[in-house]
């Protein structure tokens, strides 16, 4: 019997385990057996799947499928802890013109989908899952220079720490840079002094990639990171003479 014409839940396990087949065709019919069969429990299994090709193409049809009936799995798998799930979570919700039903799911999923002007209109409901998102290991750094910045329009506090701390990553740090600079021209007198500090001592030579921690701000953006050595060096100037320039107009040591 193919696995692509199993149909009765029982079967649901041994598919599960079948998408990790060392064959590719045992791979595919099994996704498309998950979809035939639509339990609700198959779609983050199928969402896991890292490769391209048909296989994915395969398993991302299965969960629309099981979707099309119940779009609920889909919707918790907005939050599951692997970005790559959330996003193609996201993709095929998108794909089913699926709606959010209330402020909160709406906020989550123009966060997952990375529609930065839609989070920051939605204000308030959409700090918490873009905070979330920010601290996640999973989210790839160079997209959370632009989260990051809509993060600090909504929290300038927060949203500095966050980006401070993505300037000591070599990979994304000219992006940073330019990210906080334009932070710190709009929102630079709702910075903590203890920021401010910090910003005032970057230089193009300086390893930034240290502790980054606010008094009134003590979240999943503080703690310790480093750059590479030979790394290449970033104009930090701009930074530093806004920093400076706020840190004397409060009396506070540069």
């Amino acid at each position: 019997m193919r696995l692509g014409d199993v149909g009765s839940s029982k079967a649901l396990e041994p598919l599960i385990d079948s998408l990790e087949d060392p064959s590719s065709e045992v791979r595919r019919e099994s996704a498309i057996a998950l979809g035939k069969i639509g339990d609700p429990r198959a779609v983050v299994p199928l969402l896991s799947i890292k490769e391209i090709g048909e296989v994915a193409i395969e398993a991302r049809k299965a969960a629309r499928s099981i979707g099309e009936n119940n779009s609920s799995p889909l919707e918790g798998a907005l939050l599951h802890p692997d970005n790559s799930v959330r996003t193609k979570a996201a993709s095929v919700l998108q794909l089913m013109s699926w709606k959010p039903s209330n402020r909160t799911q709406h906020a989550i999923f123009t966060v997952v989908t990375q529609n930065w002007e839609e989070v920051k209109n939605l204000g308030e409901a959409a700090k918490l899952p873009l905070q979330e998102w920010l601290a996640d290991e999973s989210t790839p750094e160079i997209v959370k220079i632009p989260a990051a910045v809509v993060f600090a329009k909504l929290d300038p506090i927060s949203g500095m720490s966050c980006l401070l701390h993505l300037v000591g990553n070599s990979a994304v740090a000219g992006e940073a840079i330019e990210a906080l600079e334009e932070v710190l021209e709009e929102y630079i007198q709702d910075m903590t002094t203890d920021n401010l500090q910090f910003a005032a001592t970057l230089t193009a030579e300086h390893d930034v990639y240290r502790e980054v921690k606010t008094a009134s701000y003590d979240g999943p953006f503080s703690g310790e990171s480093r750059v590479p050595e030979g790394s290449e060096p970033i104009d930090c100037s701009r930074i530093q003479q806004l920093a400076r320039e706020e840190l004397e107009r409060r009396g506070e040591k540069v």
